[in-house]
Formats: C-alpha cells, sequence, structure tokens
C-alpha cells in the first residue's frame, strides 16, 4: 500500500542528472521542519519540500494509475510524483517514513 508517510530520501539536479544535497536545492534550513509527502486512505495528499513550510506546501487528490501516483493540487496544478518539485528544477526521490 502506498497510504502513510514518505519522506525524501535524495535530490537530483534535473539539468544534469548528478545528486546534490537537500541543501544545494532548498537552502540550509531544510531539515528544520517536517518534509515529506502524505497519502491518506480517501485520496488527498499532503506534499511538504523545502525550508518555509507556507511556501512548499501543497494539498490536493491523487489516484495511483499504473507504477505512477497522479496528484491534482488544490489549486488544479496537475502533476506526477516520482516525486515532484515542479517549481524547481529537481527531482527528488522519497522512502517510506
Amino acid at each position: 500500500s502506498c497510504y502513510g508517510t514518505w519522506k525524501p530520501s535524495k535530490v537530483e539536479d534535473g539539468l544534469t542528472g548528478e545528486e546534490i544535497s537537500f541543501n544545494e536545492a532548498f537552502g540550509n534550513d531544510f531539515y528544520e521542519i517536517e518534509n515529506g509527502l502524505t497519502l491518506s486512505e480517501d485520496g488527498s495528499f499532503e506534499l511538504v519540500l523545502g525550508t518555509m513550510k507556507s511556501e512548499d506546501e501543497g494539498h490536493g487528490t491523487f489516484t495511483i494509475n499504473d507504477d505512477s501516483l497522479e496528484v491534482t493540487y488544490a489549486n488544479g496544478d496537475g502533476n506526477i510524483i516520482y516525486i515532484l518539485v515542479p517549481r524547481y528544477n529537481f527531482t527528488v526521490y522519497i522512502e517510506r517514513a
């Protein structure tokens, strides 16, 4: 089951594919807040990535299609998480917390 809380495990530069530190991607305060993705059985999700929860917090609904997780943010934006940082050019990988 995919339900539950997932935590970021590594991040790659979206242009080069090279692994970089979370601090390089999000700044020096990255681990000062609770970062992660929570998937609930009611089909809702909450995503927090970055240094400022109010800026980087996302929520909405999700569906599972084959081996991808498709999300729709409450503001109507959609994306596929494998994982997701659409406003930055990073790929973040997550694992079960």
